[in-house]
């Protein structure tokens, strides 16, 4: 599996966010002008609830964590594989170094998603 990422920016302070009126429009992403690529749009699944029971315990009301997810099964060995491979290592991570990588990613997720609304070469 490849992955990669954009650059880090620096972030500009939050808006207040109780101050800001937020739009309930639906598309908020501009159209896009004759010769430029799409936009990309980076939204989040939607989330799954937990169903009842617990993971693995078919015999006793539990559920099929790959059937509930609605992956397919090489899909879903991948993912398994890779965050058995990466547990050890985040698991020796102290909670400072936890906490900095995950508004780390926040801070990337927030960038990714606002740049992906702009229109490019706008800049």
């Amino acid at each position: 599996m490849h992955c990669e990422f954009p650059p880090e920016r620096a972030l500009d302070p939050p808006i207040l966010t109780q101050h800001k009126v937020f739009s309930r429009a639906v598309d908020l992403i501009p159209p896009t002008m004759p010769g430029l690529p799409a936009p990309l749009t980076l939204s989040a699944p939607p989330k799954i609830l937990k169903p009842r029971g617990e993971v693995s315990h078919l015999n006793r009301g539990g559920y099929n964590l790959q059937e509930k997810l609605g992956w397919s099964l090489s899909e879903y060995e991948d993912i398994r594989s890779f965050i058995i491979h990466l547990a050890p290592y985040w698991n020796k991570l102290s909670n400072a170094d936890k906490e900095a990588y995950k508004q780390k990613a926040a801070a990337a997720h927030l960038n990714s998603s606002s740049s992906a609304q702009s229109v490019p070469g706008s800049d």
